[in-house]
């Protein structure tokens, strides 16, 4: 992911465990290298210009989705540890089919539609210190979370998709057929 906040290009570079800093005129690179038991997933957001808010890993989280760290690569909050929807697993979960992919195999499917099922979005609201957060794949009505900038939550609201058409499952399946 890419961001801009006060005349700095933020980039998380996954590949490279780092944030790489840049200023505007694309000179003065610094770099924050992870640390090797915590990683993000895809997005890297400054909340301010000591602490970032990412997508964890789910091997790194403790079940919570988003997480804080400061300059250093210390975690400092973790939080957003809400579910959609029950994950079903019963298509892979046949004998036949764990046989056919092999263990380590099997475990990584697992792993990926876990984490496909249950990614957070997330935006940020600078001016009042808030986080609004809801899943990528979200059920309808969806629910949102507002987290203060230390993790805690503020509130929760919901809003129901009105037309059917736009419900997740519905939208998705139809807007992917070219």
């Amino acid at each position: 992911s890419m961001n801009y906040y006060k005349n700095k290009i933020y980039i998380w570079e996954k590949g490279n465990r780092r944030i790489a800093i840049i200023d505007k005129d694309l000179r003065n690179f610094k770099y924050i290298k992870m640390n090797r038991a915590l990683s993000f997933a895809f997005n890297v957001s400054p909340l301010d210009e000591n602490s970032f808010l990412g997508d964890l890993e789910l091997t790194a989280s403790n079940g919570n989705k988003l997480g804080i760290i400061n300059r250093d690569s210390k975690l400092t909050h973790s939080f957003f540890n809400f579910f959609p929807r029950p994950i079903d697993f019963s298509k892979i979960n046949e004998p036949s089919v764990v046989k056919a992919l092999g263990e380590s195999m099997y475990t990584r499917v697992r792993l990926k539609i876990l984490t496909q099922e249950t990614t957070a979005v997330f935006c940020i609201n600078r001016k009042k210190k808030e986080i609004l957060v809801t899943h990528r794949k979200p059920d309808n009505p969806i629910v949102f979370y507002i987290y203060s900038f230390s993790g805690e939550m503020k509130k929760s609201f919901k809003l129901p998709i009105a037309d059917k058409r736009y419900a997740f499952s519905d939208f998705y399946l139809t807007s992917n057929v070219s």
